[in-house]
């Protein structure tokens, strides 16, 4: 009995690890380049969700001022988000919704920082650990137990005077602010290339996972990668506020 048991454990990781990734290979495509619609403020809440348009109220409550808002699709997954500034804070905020119908949506906040060097650190409090690898440029930190918008803020600023006062802090670009965004995940988007994660279509128009990264990019959402590399991030985010 416990012979059968533990190979049929086997064969099932054997699936979930090697069987799938291929399926990701087959199937996962995105665009080549990234060009972000604004969408007026107006429009983008009509056809936002209650929980959407809460966080969208909290943000502004916390003396933040709407930027704008877009939204993409990659295949089946559909992504809207919407950006904000302060008057006398560098940060930004950004409201993100993530939508696809083989598994839970996810609603989340994202604090960042972009500083004179070109570099940037986003807090958020996702739950989900990214399948990309490291940035060279960008730092994520998660909290995902922080639900509160001035909670995130308070988090991020103290990030920023502990470990970063080194650096200088900027805003967006003023009027330019889509398309610094939209220049940042091409930048995310021609390092993975370069890391050989993704590779651009014979005609430029989309880009391709390579059989690297959908191995490496699967195996992080599977148990228990997934759960593990969740564990350390929560852990590694928790010790800077302790120290």
């Amino acid at each position: 009995m416990f012979d059968y048991i533990f190979y049929t454990i086997i064969v099932i990781f054997l699936i979930a690890y090697g069987a799938m990734p291929l399926l990701v290979y087959a199937q996962t495509k995105i665009p080549a380049f990234y060009n972000f619609i604004p969408v007026s403020e107006k429009e983008f809440l009509e056809n936002s969700d209650e929980e959407f348009k809460s966080l969208f109220e909290e943000i502004g409550s916390n003396g933040f001022q709407y930027i704008c808002s877009s939204s993409f699709t990659q295949q089946v997954t559909n992504t809207r988000f919407s950006v904000f500034s302060h008057p006398d804070k560098t940060i930004s905020i950004s409201v993100i919704r993530i939508t696809n119908p083989n598994v839970p949506s996810l609603l989340y906040l994202e604090v960042g920082q972009l500083f004179d060097d070109g570099t940037i650190i986003d807090v958020t409090n996702t739950s989900r650990s990214s399948v990309y690898p490291k940035s060279t440029t960008k730092v994520t930190f998660q909290f995902p137990d922080i639900k509160e918008v001035k909670a995130l803020i308070e988090v991020t600023e103290s990030i920023i005077s502990k470990y970063l006062s080194s650096k200088t802090p900027i805003t967006l670009p003023k009027g330019e602010e889509m398309q610094f965004i939209e220049k940042v995940i091409n930048d995310e988007q021609l390092e993975l290339i370069a890391k050989g994660y993704f590779v651009k279509s014979a005609d430029g128009d989309v880009c391709t996972v390579t059989l690297k990264g959908a191995y490496l990019m699967s195996w992080k959402l599977l148990w228990p990668i997934r759960q593990i590399l969740e564990y350390k991030n929560r852990v590694y985010s928790k010790r800077l506020l302790e120290q």
